[in-house]
This record gives C-alpha cells, structure tokens and sequence, in this order.
C-alpha cells in the first residue's frame, strides 16, 4: 500500500514541476540561437517567456541563413529595432494552435503583426513559404512549431531597413 502511495505522489509532484516555456523550450533544443539572439535585440524575449498563451512558429539557425547576412545584421542595429519587432510578431499568433486544429485544412493566420498568413496542411504543413517540420512541443505558455524559413512581412521585405 506504501508504494501505491509513494508512486502516485511522484506522479502528482512530477506533473506539478515548472514546464518550460517557450523561449526555454528553443534553448535548450539548441537550433534556435538566431531566434533567441533576435529576440533579446528587440526586447521581445522576456515577453515570449511571459504567461501567454502563444504559438510560436519558430525558423531555426538555417532557416535564418537563408537571409542576407547583411540584412540580418541591419534588422539587429537598434534603429531598425522596429522592422525586427515587426519580423518576430509576425511568427507568433495568440493562444494554443496545435496541429490538430489545422490537420488536412487551408485556413487564414493572424499573427500578432497583424498581417494574414496562410496556413495550408492539406499535404505538407506550411505557414506561408515555410514548411513546418516539427509540431506540437508544448510549453507552459503555449505550443511551439519548428520552421525552415523565416516569415518576412511583405512591408519588410520592400522596405528594406536603414544602413
């Protein structure tokens, strides 16, 4: 009887332990480190680790070398601060969307920038030109789903940033 006791409070005790959130999440996954540095620059990290609930579509450090090492550099000056706000809002929507809300559908996205983004899993998942390569990793503030290329506002992308 002893033991049935003692296994169950573990169990209870485990499920009550702190669950990561998710900026924790892309850390320590360790593929994330352009993200993360992107974030501290635009002031939006503790923000991501805050209650939440969000869904975060995070491009991982190849993803992000497929941008023009200058551009990236100019997103991180601080006059540009910004256009990377702006770029980062636009990978994040408000509240849980697990992939099981958007299986086999083609469906509008608003991200916290505001500006539409289609996702379409009728066959391969995607949120506009990225491909989603990973879902579903929760957090204790939302659900985190792995990318393969960073989603640039069209204003972004035409605008260019200061030099």
């Amino acid at each position: 009887m002893f033991r049935v006791v003692a296994v169950i409070a573990a169990v209870l005790l485990a499920s009550s332990a702190h669950a990561e959130n998710l900026v924790e999440i892309a850390a320590e996954i360790g593929s994330f480190k352009t993200l993360i540095r992107a974030l501290e620059v635009a002031d939006l990290k503790e923000s991501l680790s805050a209650e939440g609930p969000y869904t975060l579509f995070a491009p991982t450090d190849d993803a992000f070398t497929q941008i023009p090492a200058a551009t990236l550099e100019n997103l991180m000056r601080p006059e540009n601060r910004p256009q990377l706000v702006m770029l980062l809002k636009h990978h994040v929507l408000s509240g849980n969307v697990v992939s099981r809300e958007w299986s086999n559908r083609k469906m509008e996205a608003v991200p916290l920038a505001g500006k539409p983004v289609i996702l379409d899993a009728r066959k391969q998942p995607k949120i506009g030109p990225a491909r989603i390569v990973r879902t579903d990793m929760i957090g204790d503030n939302g659900v985190m789903h792995v990318i393969d290329t960073v989603l640039v506002p069209a204003d972004i992308e035409s605008a260019g940033t200061a030099r």
